[in-house]
């Protein structure tokens, strides 16, 4: 039996623990079992109409997840470049599907279900109101309008304008001002939860622009300077240390700075973004037991020293170790070396220490897999 089975009467068949996992793996509890399976008419005091022709899942890709989903009855979709409303048989209903890759719109119909579906990439603008659950996704040839079954309440449709600003490359937005902060806090608050060290929220969202949209925060190390070389006299005065799973930047910039020791008259750049494969090691020192240094050894340019006052050496400890770890896999080339070799390597990382035993297992059956 297939995922799907044709019995109008009762839905289609479908396989319980695939729509379960589609289900868990949702952003939002919009996505339930019914309205991802069900493709009845609605019938008397029953509200359960959905669509006719085949279920909401049965319009997605085998590999797409879909996180929001809304409805309605009569209000259907109105598309913006001529304002033709497509509206659902009395029985059924409009779905509005926001998946991992574009916004699928189902229109149920006795004749047959009418599709319109918007790719990610196409958008160009989204525009919503929380007071009558009304969206707008626009792109350059049409937009379409959709009316929520029940109006959305500002936490909810600040999740679905989060979701979508991670998904696209919008260029016009049409909320409250004040919304935006809102937005900001939330990433925020989902980075700082996602992080191995600790963060304050705070000082979290001061350090947002040089992050990429898919690069996490994980250890924040107060600082007082940074030399490089063996130029002590060319220093500067820096705040922090930021470890991202993939970089260091001195002072949560990525900037130039040009360094001059005025005593030995010489000038040295300072790149504050180092990735982790230009990194040949990492390592910290002590002094007097109250301050510290961080020093970092790049595979090019001099050696970068990061003055570290009063730290908190479990965390200090605990980010040169992931640093540490993110520096040995990064090196790892699969290409035209034994398997068998590699696994052994990684284990030996792993009993040291450096490498979680959830991505050693990982490597080890991806190498297995392709050999």
């Amino acid at each position: 039996m297939g995922l799907f089975g044709d019995d109008r009467e009762g839905g289609y068949e479908y396989d319980e623990e695939y729509v379960s996992r589609i289900v868990e793996n949702a952003e939002d509890g919009t996505v339930t079992a019914e309205v991802l399976t069900k493709t009845d008419s609605k019938r008397f005091f029953s509200g359960s109409g959905y669509l006719h022709d085949q279920s909401l899942l049965a319009h997605l890709d085998a590999d797409e997840q879909p996180h929001y989903v809304f409805h309605n009855d009569e209000a259907g979709v109105i598309t913006t470049s001529d304002g033709t409303r497509l509206e659902p048989d009395a029985n059924y209903r409009t779905i509005g599907a926001f998946t991992d890759r574009r916004l699928v719109l189902l229109v149920g119909r006795e004749s047959g279900d009418e599709q319109r579906a918007v790719a990610y990439d196409d958008v160009v603008g989204f525009h919503a109101k929380n007071d009558n659950g009304r969206f707008v996704v626009e792109t350059d040839d049409e937009g379409y309008v959709f009316d929520v079954h029940e109006p959305l309440d500002e936490e909810h449709l600040l999740d679905l304008i989060e979701f979508l600003i991670f998904h696209t490359d919008i260029e016009a937005w049409d909320f409250p001002d004040d919304w935006r902060r809102g937005i900001q806090r939330r990433r925020v608050k989902r980075l700082g939860s996602r992080a191995e060290g600790t963060f304050n929220i705070d000082a979290l969202e001061a350090l947002l622009a040089p992050l990429g949209d898919d690069e996490q925060p994980h250890y924040l190390l107060p600082a007082s300077s940074v030399t490089v070389g063996r130029l002590e006299n060319a220093y500067k005065p820096i705040e922090r240390v930021v470890v991202t799973d993939q970089r260091i930047l001195v002072n949560g910039e990525d900037e130039t700075y040009d360094l001059t020791d005025f005593e030995a008259d010489e000038d040295v750049t300072l790149e504050t973004s180092i990735p982790f494969h230009l990194v040949d090691w990492i390592e910290g020192r002590s002094r007097d037991g109250e301050s510290g240094t961080l020093v970092v050894r790049r595979t090019w340019g001099p050696v970068c020293r990061v003055r570290v006052p009063e730290p908190d050496v479990d965390e200090v400890i605990d980010a040169i170790r992931y640093v540490q770890r993110q520096i040995l896999t990064s090196r790892i080339d699969y290409d035209d070396v034994d398997p068998l070799e590699w696994i052994e390597q990684l284990g030996k990382l792993n009993r040291a220490g450096y490498i979680e035993d959830e991505v050693f297992e990982a490597k080890k059956r991806s190498l297995l897999d392709d050999s």
